[in-house]
């Protein structure tokens, strides 16, 4: 009946759902892309003044603004031959509100400002496959938790594992990174195959798990050189890209500080910085954002969108449907099987929605229909 918006201990706002979004109606539009890959529309549109928030939808950009504009200046402004209106939602008036009060914690903003000039830079190419996954099969004793599964990965692309609970994506996930064995099928990771030559498919991937996994009594840098030396960096090297990675990442400051002291948004950099030491081809991300808010979200895919930039593979596990749509292509899964495979734009399509009509939506027709037709 009520919601209240609160940072920092404040109240920012209350009010009914419709008080908080209506002073954002004619405010908020679907800018559409016509090119397949939205990122630099994206950038564009969210290093605009007039812009509050923008986040991607379908082939095309959702955007708040700041005031009314028509929609000729905003056509003109980006460059763009159509645009359509859309309803304020909740989330609207929420990063609305916190940018308004500025009064971001720390962490937020700061992966916006990562610097990945130290790590290679290798142009995306669709026709180069870093991943490839074929008929792969897990069983666990008599239950099937994975059933002939297939789908490939390219340089760049960011790759997203969707699915309910139970729906098969956590264990494709550790195949995928080689921490448990396929029963049955193939997969090849950076040119190696997991079944012959786990160890050296290791060596190209990095892993950021859901929630902190790294040693929380050892320091900043201890944890740093620890998984730089796992990962087969020694010597003045690993030293020299201790104090880099630390550097990108804005840690330099907190070398000798113990990791548990560190708030959320620290530990998601610095385990996305001892992911990245080793600079590898491939890095996979289990739930990444579960554990921060819409804003923080949004400035962590801003250093995901660059890492693809470089020519970094991604792949990702979310529950957050909307943030499946920064993904380039994804895989839906249930009780184990492949639904639905493509961009966004393409799951609404099969899901027979429009690109403005919402993943949540897109995601729960898919499921729903397949849990139709196997009762039927």
């Amino acid at each position: 009946d009520r919601i209240y918006i609160l940072n920092e201990g404040k109240v920012l706002s209350t009010g009914t759902l419709s008080e908080l979004t209506s002073p954002y109606q004619n405010q908020v539009f679907y800018l559409p892309c016509a090119e397949k890959d939205t990122r630099k529309l994206l950038e564009k549109v969210a290093d605009s003044p007039d812009v509050i928030d923008a986040i991607p939808r379908g082939n095309g950009v959702k955007a708040v603004f700041k005031k009314e504009l028509s929609k000729q200046d905003i056509k003109e402004k980006f460059n763009i031959l159509d645009i359509r209106p859309l309803a304020p939602v909740l989330e609207d008036a929420f990063i609305a509100t916190l940018k308004k009060a500025n009064e971001h914690t720390a962490g937020h903003e700061s992966f916006g400002t990562i610097d990945l000039k130290d790590l290679t830079i290798v142009k995306p190419d669709p026709s180069e496959i870093l991943i490839s996954v074929e008929d792969l099969v897990k069983k666990f004793g008599n239950f099937t938790a994975v059933d002939q599964t297939s789908f490939h990965v390219s340089r760049g692309e960011i790759f997203g594992l969707l699915g309910p609970n139970g729906a098969g994506k956590t264990t494709t996930f550790k195949m995928l990174c080689g921490l448990i064995p396929a029963t049955s099928g193939k997969i090849s990771v950076a040119g190696y195959n997991l079944r012959t030559a786990r160890a050296e498919a290791r060596k190209n991937i990095g892993y950021v798990a859901q929630f902190f996994s790294l040693y929380p009594t050892f320091t900043v840098k201890e944890n740093l050189t620890f998984f730089g030396g796992a990962y087969g960096l020694d010597g003045s090297f690993l030293d020299s890209r201790v104090n880099e990675i630390a550097e990108q990442f804005e840690l330099s400051s907190m070398m000798n500080v113990d990791s548990n002291k560190l708030n959320e948004g620290f530990k998601k950099r610095l385990s996305m910085a001892a992911a990245l030491i080793h600079d590898p081809e491939i890095l996979f991300l289990d739930e990444p954002t579960s554990s921060i808010d819409p804003l923080a979200r949004r400035a962590f895919w801003k250093t995901i969108n660059k890492l693809a930039d470089i020519g970094k593979t991604i792949i990702i596990t979310t529950h957050f449907m909307e943030e499946a749509e920064y993904c380039t292509k994804m895989a839906i899964q249930a009780a184990g099987r492949m639904l639905a495979l493509g961009s966004p734009a393409e799951i609404k399509k099969i899901a027979g929605l429009n690109n403005t009509d919402s993943m949540d939506e897109a995601f729960l027709r898919i499921v729903e229909n397949d849990r139709k037709g196997s009762k039927s």
